[in-house]
């Protein structure tokens, strides 16, 4: 493929599936910094990035062979902290309580790689 007449080494195909839309417990195994573009710009700003594997041993669908076990999942999330931030969510998920204002200044995210949600 060729953009601008530069030549692009566009890799094709793929071998894996999509998810099943469906609940999966999910365990975390990593959580990393991050860019993504902010909500309706072309700036970027910065977020954590967390990845999961699936622990739920689903069909994949109809004709397909496997399951949904060993599957990665990825989130990226903003670095604000309230009760409508992806980050509350997760963390209250994770964690099964809510953090106080106090509590989620000093909490270290490293603690939460390995626990299930």
């Amino acid at each position: 493929m060729l953009l601008n007449g530069q030549d692009m080494n566009v890799r094709a195909g793929g071998d894996f599936a999509l998810l099943p839309e469906d609940k999966y417990t999910v365990q975390i195994i990593s959580v990393k910094p991050d860019k993504k573009r902010k909500f309706k710009s072309v700036e970027e700003e910065d977020c954590l990035n967390f990845q999961f594997v699936v622990l739920d041993e689903k069909p994949l669908g109809e004709g397909i062979e496997g399951t949904t076990r060993g599957s990665y999942l990825w989130m990226r999330v903003s670095l604000s902290y309230g009760p409508r931030s992806w980050l509350y969510k997760l963390l209250a998920g994770v964690l099964g309580k809510e953090m106080t204002n106090e509590e989620q200044v000093v909490y270290d995210l490293s603690e939460v790689v390995g626990l299930q949600v």
